[in-house]
């Protein structure tokens, strides 16, 4: 009974070990998003995710220089980022508001006291399995579910802001 006991103690101590990893780091975000970020001016983390499903919500902030933000952009515009403002669902998703007569709430600036960006770039990924395209949002506000990631790079404010959605 004692190895049992043993046994259980140490599988648990490897998934929460496992588990234990967070996404709050300027590395881990680039990583996410496939670029080269430079050096961090501060960083804000938020997270919710939990529960047996993981769901919640991921929001980080990184803010830069002037001059690493210029050279930020340069990276984005060669990546593929798109230029600001997003359109239908996108927007609907990441901005909230109205759409086709249903409203989506205030999105995911509004809760945060953070102005919405109206210059720069965005990247999107859809993770759900229904996603036909991953970097659009059609279908997307019609699904029960939405995993998705979503990056908006604010010009003006020289900040990257991230964030995944999991539900």
């Amino acid at each position: 009974m004692r190895k049992v006991i043993t046994a259980i103690a140490l599988l648990l101590a490897v998934l929460l070990a496992a588990c234990s990893g967070t996404r709050s780091t300027p590395e881990n975000v680039a990583q996410e998003l496939g670029v080269s970020l430079p050096e961090t001016v501060s960083v804000g983390y938020e997270d919710t995710h939990g529960g047996f499903h993981g769901d919640g919500e991921t929001f980080v902030t990184l803010t830069f220089s002037a001059d690493d933000a210029a050279a930020l952009q340069a990276q984005l515009a060669e990546q593929g980022w798109q230029l600001l403002p997003m359109e239908g669902e996108m927007r609907a998703a990441v901005y909230g508001g109205e759409l086709d007569g249903v409203n989506y709430g205030d999105g995911i600036f509004a809760p945060r006291e953070v102005p919405p960006p109206e210059n720069g770039w965005y990247w999107f990924y859809d993770r759900h399995s229904d996603a036909a395209d991953p970097h659009s949002a059609d279908g997307l506000l019609a699904r029960a579910s939405c995993n998705f990631t979503a990056a908006v790079f604010d010009a003006d404010r020289n900040a990257l802001y991230y964030y995944e959605l999991d539900t």
